[in-house]
């Protein structure tokens, strides 16, 4: 089974969207490094959210070095 993914990798401060492939998901995202606001949430290095019902994620890069990887699942 496929999971559509997205790995990113940012040096400041930067706002972005990612469209969902898949209907009726949920998606995982973690900060592998750095700091960055998911849907209004900040999340720091080690931190993970799932969240529910989205057709779009919408996140703000906050730091250098940012790390973050999303999963649908």
């Amino acid at each position: 089974m496929n999971f559509p993914a997205f790995i990113g990798l940012y040096d400041g401060r930067k706002k972005q969207k990612y469209d969902l492939k898949l209907d009726n998901k949920s998606i995982f995202g973690i900060v592998i490094n750095g700091a960055c606001e998911f849907q209004d949430r900040l999340l720091e290095t080690r931190d993970a959210i799932l969240l529910q019902g989205l057709e779009t994620l919408e996140f703000d890069a906050l730091s250098e070095n940012l790390l973050v990887i999303f999963l649908e699942i």
